[in-house]
């Protein structure tokens, strides 16, 4: 397997794939082995076409009203 990037936290994220710290090779593997199978279901997601909202945001109506209210706190600030 080939060294990835400090900040890349495949650990972390095989462990989620895993549902548990990833302890061993054959735990690492089938961790891989979700993540590949999990990328491969996605692929067919269209994304940007059904799911961008208000032209900005990914995300549901929770998400996008404390975004929108971010950007108009930050509006604000930035007139005074």
């Amino acid at each position: 397997m080939s060294s990835v990037p400090e900040w890349l936290a495949t650990d972390k994220l095989h462990g989620l794939l895993a549902g548990q710290p990833v302890r061993n090779d054959v735990q690492l593997r089938t961790a891989q082995r979700s993540y590949v199978d999990w990328v491969a279901v996605g692929s067919h997601v269209r994304l940007w076409e059904e799911s961008l909202r208000h032209g900005l945001f990914l995300g549901g109506d929770a998400f996008i009203e404390r975004m929108r209210a971010a950007c108009i706190r930050e509006e604000a600030r930035a007139s005074l």
